[in-house]
């Protein structure tokens, strides 16, 4: 399966350092199988994270940053 991933990111809480340092990580487990994968500044305080459309994982939503790994694990288990 191809994977088209999107990772959206506040810009004005500058989470751009954290976007792209988890895009280097899918980019080193996943790059086989990712279709594209997309950076989409934003506000408001968001970092989500979709595979196909699909959310993943929301900081507004769990009003928390994702652990180290913890996106990489989710989309493993997406993989598998």
């Amino acid at each position: 399966m191809k994977m088209n991933i999107e990772i959206i990111y506040c810009a004005s809480w500058n989470y751009a350092p954290r976007a792209t340092s988890l895009l280097a990580d899918i980019l080193d487990e996943f790059q086989p199988v990712i279709e594209s994968i997309r950076l989409v500044p934003s506000t408001g305080g968001v970092f989500e994270v979709s595979v196909n459309d699909e959310l993943i994982f929301s900081k507004k939503k769990l009003e928390r940053h994702a652990e180290p790994g913890e996106v990489i694990d989710i989309v493993s288990n997406i993989i598998a």
